[in-house]
């Protein structure tokens, strides 16, 4: 599913594309198949957006151009919640609320050690969807960004983590670089929808990291 439903290339060794679906395929090649896009007929292709928070793609293997399917990647919330079912020993179960808590608990050890989650599924149509599984995504900071935060901090600038990643995932990185501590705040872009303006100065002024948001909250932060 990752490699299908993906935009980037790998040609001569140098990514093409966004660099978390160039992982990706450096998965499908180091598993023996490089080449797994160019089996399937593309037929649309919805993008990734902030707000749906996953990209999909609806395709058919060239040997079989009536087998249309779709494949779905993106974050575990939106990918869990679209799914009426999982993978478990080659079969679709019912995904239950028990499954989906153990889903959300493997995802959140995962990204506690700051790692970047991508959930799969796939189906005949988006009301079919059967779960797959996930992947963590290492996704380190520059060498420089260490030191240019204590750097920072050392001439009195306040330094905050904006991102669309995870809570945990965020929380582990910023606590890395040393910008959140264990009993800091952390906000999430959709508690900022739900702030009136002036919650939104008082809790910008006291939240040390800002996760799951869109280029719209980052603006409105920023503001």
């Amino acid at each position: 599913i990752g490699a299908v439903c993906n935009n980037a290339e790998i040609v001569n060794s140098q990514l093409r594309g966004q660099p978390t679906e160039g992982a990706l395929l450096a998965i499908a090649m180091k598993m023996n198949i490089p080449h797994l896009r160019e089996q399937f007929y593309r037929e649309r292709e919805w993008p990734f957006s902030h707000e749906n928070k996953w990209m999909a793609v609806q395709c058919a293997p060239k040997y079989n151009p009536n087998e249309i399917r779709l494949y779905i990647k993106g974050c575990i919330e939106q990918i869990l919640k679209l799914s009426k079912r999982y993978l478990h020993q080659g079969a679709a179960v019912q995904l239950t609320d028990e499954k989906h808590r153990e889903f959300m608990a493997d995802s959140n050890q995962l990204a506690a050690k700051g790692l970047r989650i991508l959930a799969m599924a796939t189906g005949t149509s988006f009301e079919d969807l059967t779960y797959v599984g996930m992947v963590g995504i290492i996704d380190p900071e520059r060498p420089q960004v260490e030191q240019a935060v204590a750097q920072l901090k050392a001439g009195g600038v306040i330094v905050k983590m904006i991102t669309g990643d995870a809570e945990k995932t965020a929380k582990a990185i910023a606590l890395r670089l040393k910008i959140y501590h264990s009993n800091d705040l952390s906000v999430s872009g959709e508690d900022l929808d739900h702030m009136s303006a002036a919650d939104i100065r008082n809790i910008v002024s006291q939240a040390s990291v800002f996760y799951r948001v869109s280029p719209k909250h980052k603006l409105t932060i920023v503001k």
